[in-house]
Order: C-alpha cells, then sequence, then structure tokens
C-alpha cells in the first residue's frame, strides 16, 4: 500500500511517517473488518524461531531451535468487489475516529498472531487485544457508557442493539469463558491456547466492528460523493 499526500495535507500532518503509519494500520484493520479475513504486515513477521521440546514429561532436556512459517493454512481467495468497497468505507470511518484505544488493541492483536520468538508465543495475548477491543467498542460506542455495571449482561444488550442474532450472543458466552479461565487470570497452570479459539474472538469482533461501521459508512460516502473524493 502507497499513501500519498496531496500539498495541503502535507501542510496539516507534520509527521509523514505518523500519519502514513495510521493510514496503512486503519487500511489493514479495514480489510479484516470488510472481508473477515486474516490480513497482517509481512515485513519482520512471516517467520519466527521455535523451540522442539524432547525430554520426558515434556522437560527441555534438550531443545531445538527451528524457522517456522507462522502464517495460518487457510485458504486464500481473491477479494471481491464488495469487500474491497466495504473496506474504503469502514476505511473512510476509522480515519475519522478520535479515540483510538480499540483500533490500537485490535492492531496489537493481529501483530501478537503473527508473532513469537522461541517457546514463546502470543496466542493468549492476542486473544485478550481482540476481547479487550472488542469489549471496549460495545461499551464506549455502543452503549455509549464509560463502564459496564454487569458485564456479560451488559455486552449481550449491546449484541442486540448492533442487530445482531442470538447465536451471537451465545457464542460471547463461550468466549466469555475462556477469557475469564484461560486469558485473565493465572491461579493455576494455563492450558494452550486453541488458535481457533484467538481467531473465533478475532472474528467475533470483525462482525461487530463491521456491523457497526457498515452502517455508519454510508453517511461518510454520501460526504465523499458531495465533496468529489469519491466514485462509484
Amino acid at each position: 500500500m502507497k499513501v500519498i499526500m496531496t500539498e495541503e495535507m502535507k501542510r496539516e500532518n507534520q509527521d509523514y511517517f505518523g500519519y502514513a503509519f495510521m493510514v496503512s494500520s486503519s487500511f489493514l484493520m479495514a480489510l479484516n473488518i470488510a472481508a473477515l479475513g486474516h490480513f497482517t504486515w509481512t515485513v519482520g513477521n512471516s517467520m519466527f524461531w521455535y523451540c522442539e521440546h524432547i525430554g520426558p514429561s515434556g522437560k527441555m532436556d534438550k531443545v531445538f531451535m527451528k524457522s517456522k512459517d507462522v502464517s495460518f493454512s487457510v485458504e486464500k481467495r481473491k477479494l471481491t468487489e464488495g469487500e474491497i468497497r466495504n473496506s474504503i468505507i469502514i476505511l473512510g470511518s476509522l480515519l475519522y475516529e478520535t479515540d483510538q484505544t480499540f483500533r490500537q488493541e485490535y492492531l496489537k492483536g493481529i501483530t501478537h498472531l503473527s508473532a513469537g520468538f522461541g517457546d514463546l508465543v502470543f496466542y493468549r495475548e492476542a486473544f485478550a487485544n481482540f476481547y479487550r477491543s472488542f469489549e471496549y467498542f460495545i461499551t464506549k460506542r455502543v452503549m455509549k457508557k464509560s463502564k459496564l455495571t454487569n458485564e456479560v449482561k451488559d455486552i449481550q444488550e449491546g449484541i442486540h442493539l448492533l442487530g445482531l442474532s442470538d447465536e451471537f450472543c451465545e457464542e460471547f458466552i463461550n468466549l466469555y469463558k475462556i477469557r475469564s479461565e484461560q486469558v485473565m487470570h493465572a491461579q493455576r497452570e494455563p492450558k494452550e491456547m486453541d488458535t481457533d479459539d484467538v481467531l473465533k474472538i478475532k472474528v467475533f469482533t470483525d462482525y461487530v466492528l463491521h456491523k457497526y461501521y457498515r452502517s455508519q459508512g454510508d453517511e461518510w460516502l454520501n460526504k465523499q460523493r458531495k465533496a468529489g473524493r469519491f466514485v462509484d
């Protein structure tokens, strides 16, 4: 992706790198939300070293370090015109956001999904990032509250306000259980985080953001048309 600034934009944005990162990272987020897929940065995140343990009871009597491709083994496909269109619309909405908390948490989750070193993997951190992005968004943007009095009940209400089905509420209960038992507490030896669970909370967050921003995007799109900045 190439970010080009007009002379007017250069006058308003002295920090070109910061501006370019804000636009490109928001576009990366918009792609994830619009296509409900997995998009990430490639530089510095495609490979990592991991430990292969050999020894009784999983003890590290011998450790072999090997390189490993962390790309998810999912079926690749071309983006549809509708997904590209929705990406641009959602991007416009994201760039108008003044509160960057949920954007930062979401992008931390994307980064943690593709990171690792030695026997260190960050799926648990990625789950926490996506969950925090989701919870913060529901609280601040959907419920318009500063805090929740009953997390489960209030978030389920927020899910319904977005027009999402009862199945989403049921799935949220499962994700909340994982969040409580495996992510936020460490009183017992934690289980290995299932990659599928991380991808579930990511897609769950994508659905919520897509539902909200796709409806908000029409308003932004009309403004761009009137300003002559967008052509169908």
